[in-house]
């Protein structure tokens, strides 16, 4: 369950895009789609470019998650992604809205994932942290591989 010390302080430190390859986590079948978390973030918008861009190099589909836990937080989902279709139109991607938690979520939507792409961090509260919660709970549980994107 743990992941070593080293892996973590990489994902951290980084200062580019890092990603974690957990043993046991090394993603799913070639029909397997990108995931990526999405939370109107700087980060968050790092993160989806990244994923489009690994997405149209493996011939992957895409799924953007945006996790929200107040129904009221459930801002347009389909205009960001939309403006990255128009760049990575060989991209099949997909967009959905989940009332959650964003590391539960995430994790859930990596079976069988290609990759996961996550911000270093998003728009939480602690923001001397290098990595933030949900990139963390991805880094340790997720069952493919985490790109942390900073």
């Amino acid at each position: 369950m743990l992941l070593g010390s080293v892996g973590v302080a990489l994902a951290a430190h980084a200062t580019c895009p890092t990603v974690v390859v957990r043993r046991g986590s090394e993603g799913g079948t070639a029909a397997g789609r990108v995931v990526v978390g999405v939370d109107g973030s700087h980060e968050g918008e790092l993160a989806l470019e990244f994923a489009f861009d690994h997405a149209s190099a493996y011939g992957a589909g895409l799924t953007a998650l945006h996790v929200y836990d107040r129904p009221a937080e459930n801002h347009s989902l389909a205009e960001v992604v939309g403006r990255w279709t128009e760049k990575y139109p060989d991209v099949n991607a997909r967009y959905h809205g989940v009332l959650g938690r964003a590391a539960e979520a995430l994790v859930d939507h990596s079976q069988g994932a290609l990759l996961l792409a996550v911000g270093s961090r998003g728009r939480g509260g602690f923001t001397g942290m290098l990595l933030g919660s949900v990139s963390q709970a991805a880094i340790r549980h997720a069952t493919c591989p985490v790109a942390v994107v900073k």
